[in-house]
This record gives C-alpha cells, sequence and structure tokens, in this order.
C-alpha cells in the first residue's frame, strides 16, 4: 500500500506520521462538535480556589511550569499524596525490564482475543495526586485543571530527567524527547477520558471512581451545556473528552516544562499550506499542540512503542553477542562459540567430542538470557498481533460508552472508523510497522550487518529466533577460511578413530560389575552380587564362586595398552 499524503503533502513515512495525521482528523471533528460547550469546559489556572486555605482564591500562577504540588493543590490528605511523583522509581525507561502485558493487569486482555501491552514507561507515570482527588474541593474545572497540570508537569520532568540517560545507552534510538513526552501527554488524556487499559489495582480504580464523582460535580454547575452532556450511567464520557479538548493546550505546555530546546518528530505547527517543526520546548506559537498521538487509541499507541523498543533493545543485544560469541578471546585469537559456551573450533558434536575455551562461557552468559527475553517478546507480539485483529474488526471493541445521545462516537470509534479503511488487515499494519527507523535498520555485528526486523508473518521465525549465535556448534565444528568461518564438512575426519589389537598384543582382562540403570535394577544386582559374594569362599569380585562370575552380573573387558593398537591409517580424531 502506498503511504498516504495528509493535506500538508506529508506522507506516512512510518506508523508515527500515520497515528500523527488521523489523530488530527479525529480532533478536527471532535473539536467542532465541541466548540459550542468550550467556554464553560475551559478552565483557569488562576481561578483555582482552595476552600480551606485562608486566601482561597488568587494565588495560583497562570503559568502552569510555575506550579508546585506543595503549594498548589487541593490534594491535602497528607502522608505526600499530593506529589505525583510519590513511590513512582526514577528509573522511568529500562534495558532490563519490559512492559506489562499480563492479563489482570490491563483491561480488555483475554487469552482469546489476546491484548495490550503497557509500556515501562506508563506502568510509573506520575499520577499519583489524581488518586487523591477529594471532589468536594475538585468540584469544578479550573480545580480539575490545576492537578491535571500538576500531574503532567511532574511527569514531564521525570521523562526529561531519565530519558537522555536511556537514550545514551541506545544512541540511534528514533524517539526524540517530544515523541516520549507526547506518548505520555495522551496517556493522562486517557486517564481523564476513561480510556486508559493500564490497571495500577486490580482491587479497586480509585482513580476512575474519583473522577466519575468529580465530573458528576462539574456537570451538576454546567449551565447551557448540563443537557447536551446528560449521561444516564453517570460515567459522563462525552464531557470528559470535550474537557480535555477544551483544555489540553494547558496540559501540554506543563508536560513540556523541561523540554528545552527538543522538537517534535514532524511539522505540525501552523496552517496545513506550509507546517512547520515544533521546536523550542516542544511548543508550538500560541496555543496549537503540535501532537495528536492523544487522539489515537491506547492500544494502537503502545503496539507501536513496543515494537519500537523490541527493535532498539534487539539491536544492542546482538551486538553483546557478537562481542561475546565471536570476536576474539583475550590473546587476540578469533573465536566461534555456542551458546553452550563451547569452541566449536575443537567441537565435534557428531562424535560427542566437546571442548571448552577461548572465553566461550561468556557466550553462554549472554545467550541464557537472550534467549528468555527473545522467547518473551515473541509471546508479546502474538498476543499484541491477536488483539488488533479484534480490536479492527469491531471497531475499538467497546461500545459507546454510556453517553446519552445514541449516535455519538467517541475518538477511539473515530479513529478506527478511518484507520480500518487503510489497515483493517493485521499484514498491512505490520508491513508499516517494519518502517520504523530502528526496526528498519539492519543491526552492524562485526563485519557484517544483521537482518533488520520483520514482523510480517513470513519473516517472523528470523525476527525472533535465538540467531545463529545462540546455537549448538554445528555438528562436526567450525574452520577459519580467510575473514569467514566455514562449517566443516561431514567426512572422515568428522568421526572418532577406530582402533584393533595388533597381531599378539597383551591384553589384561577385566570384570566389570553390571549395576544397570534404573533404581530398581541397581538395587537388585547389587543385593545379587553381595549375596553370592558373601556365600563365597574366594570373597570379592576376583574369587571362585561360579555364580560371582555368571554373566547375567558382569562384563568381561579386554584392554591394551596404547602401543598394542593400530587404527590402519584412518583419518579422524584421537579422544
Amino acid at each position: 500500500m502506498a503511504p498516504t499524503s495528509d493535506g500538508g503533502g506529508t506522507k506516512d513515512e512510518s506508523v508515527k506520521d500515520l497515528f500523527d495525521r488521523i489523530g488530527k482528523e479525529v480532533l478536527d471533528k471532535v473539536h467542532d462538535a465541541a466548540k459550542t460547550y468550550t467556554s464553560e469546559l475551559k478552565g483557569d489556572l488562576s481561578k483555582a480556589t482552595y476552600p480551606n486555605d485562608r486566601n482561597s482564591t488568587g494565588s495560583t500562577p497562570q503559568d502552569p511550569c510555575q506550579l508546585n504540588h506543595s503549594l498548589h493543590t487541593n490534594v491535602t490528605s497528607g502522608y505526600d499524596n499530593d506529589n505525583p511523583c510519590k513511590n513512582r522509581p526514577n528509573v522511568r525507561f529500562s534495558d532490563v525490564i519490559g512492559g506489562q502485558c499480563t492479563d489482570t493487569k490491563i483491561k480488555g486482555n483475554d487469552p482469546t482475543n489476546g491484548g495490550a501491552c503497557a509500556p515501562f514507561r506508563r506502568l510509573f507515570l506520575c499520577d499519583q495526586n489524581l488518586s487523591h482527588m477529594d471532589e468536594n474541593k475538585i468540584n469544578n474545572t479550573h480545580n480539575l485543571l490545576l492537578e491535571v497540570c500538576l500531574a503532567a508537569k511532574y511527569e514531564g520532568q521525570s521523562i526529561t530527567q531519565d530519558y537522555p540517560k536511556y537514550r545514551a545507552t541506545y544512541n540511534d534510538s528514533p524517539s526524540k524527547m517530544c515523541t516520549m513526552l507526547a506518548r505520555s501527554f495522551a496517556d493522562i488524556g486517557d486517564i481523564i477520558r476513561g480510556r486508559d487499559l493500564y490497571i495500577r489495582n486490580k482491587k479497586k480504580d480509585k482513580l476512575e471512581e474519583n473522577l466519575q464523582k468529580i465530573f458528576a460535580k462539574i456537570h451538576g454547575n454546567l449551565k447551557d451545556a448540563r443537557t447536551h452532556y446528560s449521561d444516564t450511567d453517570k460515567n459522563y464520557y462525552q464531557l470528559r473528552e470535550d474537557w480535555w479538548t477544551a483544555n489540553r493546550a494547558t496540559i501540554w505546555e506543563a508536560i513540556t516544562c523541561e523540554a528545552g530546546g527538543d522538537k517534535y518528530f514532524r511539522a505540525t505547527c501552523g496552517g496545513s499550506e506550509s507546517p512547520s517543526m515544533a521546536r523550542d520546548k516542544c511548543r508550538c506559537d500560541g496555543d496549537q499542540v503540535p501532537t495528536y498521538f492523544d487522539y489515537v487509541p491506547q492500544f494502537l499507541r503502545w503496539f507501536e512503542e513496543w515494537a519500537e523498543d523490541f527493535c532498539r533493545k534487539k539491536k544492542k543485544k546482538l551486538e553483546n553477542l557478537d562481542t561475546q560469541c565471536r570476536g576474539v578471546d583475550g590473546t587476540g585469537k578469533e573465536r566461534y562459540c555456542s551458546r553452550n559456551g563451547f569452541d566449536c573450533e575443537k567441537t565435534i558434536r557428531k562424535i560427542e567430542l566437546l571442548r571448552m575455551g577461548k572465553g566461550c562461557i561468556n557466550c553462554l552468559y549472554a545467550c541464557n538470557p537472550y534467549v528468555h527475553w527473545i522467547e518473551k517478546q515473541k509471546e508479546q507480539f502474538e498476543k499484541q498481533k491477536k488483539k488488533y485483529e479484534t480490536e479492527i474488526s469491531d471497531g475499538g471493541g467497546r461500545k459507546k460508552r454510556g453517553a446519552s445521545k445514541k449516535d455519538y462516537k467517541g475518538y477511539v470509534k473515530q479513529f478506527y472508523e478511518k484507520f480500518q479503511d487503510e489497515y483493517g488487515n493485521v499484514e498491512e499494519f505490520l508491513k508499516k510497522l517494519n518502517k520504523e527507523g530502528i526496526c528498519q535498520s539492519q543491526p552492524q555485528v562485526g563485519n557484517q550487518k544483521a537482518d533488520a526486523a520483520n514482523f510480517t508473518k513470513d519473516n517472523l521465525a528470523k525476527t525472533f529466533s535465538h540467531t545463529e549465535y545462540c546455537q549448538p556448534c554445528p555438528i562436526c565444528g567450525v574452520k577459519r577460511e580467510g575473514d569467514k568461518w566455514i562449517t566443516k564438512p561431514d567426512d572422515d575426519k568428522c568421526r572418532i578413530k577406530l582402533y584393533r589389537p595388533i597381531d599378539g598384543a597383551k591384553r589384561t582382562e577385566i570384570k566389570i560389575l553390571k549395576s544397570g540403570d534404573g533404581q530398581t535394577e541397581i538395587e537388585n544386582k547389587l543385593n545379587a552380587f553381595c549375596a553370592e559374594t558373601n556365600s563365597s569362599s574366594g570373597g570379592g569380585a576376583g574369587g571362585s564362586a561360579s555364580n560371582s562370575d555368571s554373566q547375567k552380573l558382569y562384563d568381561e573387558w579386554k584392554c591394551y595398552q596404547f602401543d598394542q593398537l593400530t587404527n590402519d591409517g584412518q583419518e579422524g580424531v584421537d579422544d
């Protein structure tokens, strides 16, 4: 399928471009439908009130970047609950721990229909203060905007502090700071609108309960818009979506306070005729928000983020495998090691000749975690692929969510209606996913380039393979020819030399007790041996008791000194 162009002539070079383009189309439609009631829903930080304070009004700065969670909040229950990042680790991006795909932690996941995987970044999003909101204090649009801006500001601060360290490890990461902030911004939007899939506490969704109570208060304070947003189910999904649309510009300003000179990945500022890049703090001029990720279904965003993270980590892991399983040993000699830690130049599996050395134990230490990781990634991919198929087929999987009007369609439903026309088939989407920058590039390993990641069905086995590094040695081993490793042929050299005694050879005969294999067999034969030995006047194994010499109890071995043997000039291996 050819890439689609938007109004500005920009092609969908990647899935991120595709998402942003359709997201903008959805926002334009949602904004037009909600603008009649925007004036009642748009919050103003300077109008936030603090019912328990002596000076209950006029103390909140208009600039969200000047907000302080210990000063400007109505979350006053103590225990540092006003801190959005309370109990959140400083590490927001991990090269060890993956995302969360467990069915009990993600809404809508099940073994039959697959499921979503929340990225590690989402697991520790700074929204702690939102779970402790009291609807009697956060009872209007201004006070709610204050708490959401606090969460956004501290989330943005957390991302901007930790992501540079992560990018230093993966210096070819395609996602810039603005993209990471846009992902968290969209997750906050999903939380506010009741669309978040992640379940922090499976017993009780305290945050969602709080938001329903708060929007009930906001709905009660509306004038002209009250009837429009009436909701018999008391979930207020349409009201919540329109509230987000009215206030997203201020929330974006809050999450980008620490962004510095970073720019967004595509030109979205200004009009469609000549769009420009968001450069300073990931912002456009005025109140225009450069990203439209918040109008892309969370499952799809997470799938794209998962793919990017997979390709980034796999590239780094392949480089490590090349170092530990190939390259040179401590003396500078080239080596070819197996996942079992064997030196494949000297190992011949066909005759069970196994040789270690050249530091090949490091290959075992590198391969064991890699094999576990790649198998887990394959499971997560299959889970999300299955979810995609069911999600697209039913247009988002969720019904009208208790909206008061039968013809109301939320932003998720509207996105899928546009999206499925182009990518209703999962294979078409996976082809586009392959074009993510980091996935499309071929990892450089040693003197060669490894295959790029490919998620389409014909290439899955290779994408999720254990790689050549983490395989046993070739059955007859390898040898070095020039700058390449060559598999040794299965010829006469790939077998043990067979010896026979020379004429007149002297031998020593030894009788070996046959104790058997299984526990019962061993016990029975040893008991028989002991019984015969005790009844024999000769005593031990070399005695004269005829029963002890029975072939049922012994093997008779004929042993020779090495100089009494010949191999008749055969080629092969002495072992």
